[in-house]
């Protein structure tokens, strides 16, 4: 292994040249036009892309370089909690994941999106523990051995809440027996630990049937095949280390050091 010096990673980059439309953070969204703001990789914005397309939203991506968010775009967001990702939309700003994601499914009309019903509560439980799941992988983010950590958190940890949901998915096309949030984020968290390490999904093969039927549904095959696809790069350490190999994470800290393989 030798270990480069460089600027900030080349395809984090790459996606700013390839996808920044808007520079000005005080500009807002105009008309049924929606922005999404983060920085040039998946991260926690990645199932809120896939859920604009599901919904049937026009977007774009703004691209965010964070030591440009962290000296001025935070402080000239009009928003009471400045954060990102964030949504510019009819005049309005949200941000917070959670919020971002409702406020998607109702501007469309596409409820269902959240759930029917008291499918509602079921899907906010099956996505606590989706949540739960991205815990064992992401708690160590911010260490040097941060993909020997995550698959190891994912290993020890991670293994019985694949087990739950792929027990508790079955036969179904989908967690509720149809496409929701829920579907949407754990697709998500499905492909990272599949670039992670493919064979923590060896024994759940539900969870890998419903990763590939998400990813067949016409509008989220429309993104993954568009430009505004981020790629591989899938999160981001905001301080300096070597956890970014295979293109998993970037660092948003101005240096960089990245070990690449022999």
């Amino acid at each position: 292994r030798c270990v480069q010096e460089t600027g900030i990673n080349a395809e984090y980059m790459g996606n700013i040249q390839k996808l920044t439309n808007f520079r000005n953070f005080s500009t807002m969204a105009q008309s049924n036009q929606a922005v999404l703001a983060y920085y040039g990789i998946k991260g926690r914005a990645e199932p809120l892309r896939i859920l604009l397309s599901v919904a049937g939203i026009p977007w774009e991506n703004r691209v965010i370089e964070g030591q440009t968010w962290f000296t001025t775009g935070k402080n000239e967001l009009q928003s009471p909690f400045p954060n990102l990702p964030y949504l510019e939309h009819n005049g309005k700003v949200i941000t917070q994941t959670g919020a971002i994601a409702q406020y998607i499914a109702h501007a469309a009309n596409r409820t269902d999106l959240l759930g029917k019903g008291e499918d509602a509560i079921l899907v906010t439980q099956v996505r606590g523990v989706i949540a739960d799941l991205g815990a064992t992988i992401m708690s160590n983010a911010f260490a040097d051995n941060f993909v020997d950590l995550a698959k190891q958190g994912l290993a020890d940890k991670g293994q019985p809440l694949l087990k739950q949901l792929n027990t508790f998915l079955g036969d179904r096309e989908f967690l509720v027996g149809y496409l929701t949030h829920a579907d949407i984020e754990l697709y998500f968290c499905l492909d990272f630990i599949n670039a992670l390490e493919p064979s923590a999904l060896a024994d759940h093969q539900n969870l890998v049937r419903l990763h590939q039927r998400v990813a067949q549904v016409s509008e989220v095959a429309a993104y993954l095949s568009s430009e505004r696809n981020i790629g591989k790069t899938y999160f981001c350490l905001l301080y300096t280390s070597d956890a970014a190999d295979d293109l998993l994470c970037v660092d948003l800290g101005g240096r960089r050091i990245i070990k690449k393989k022999k």
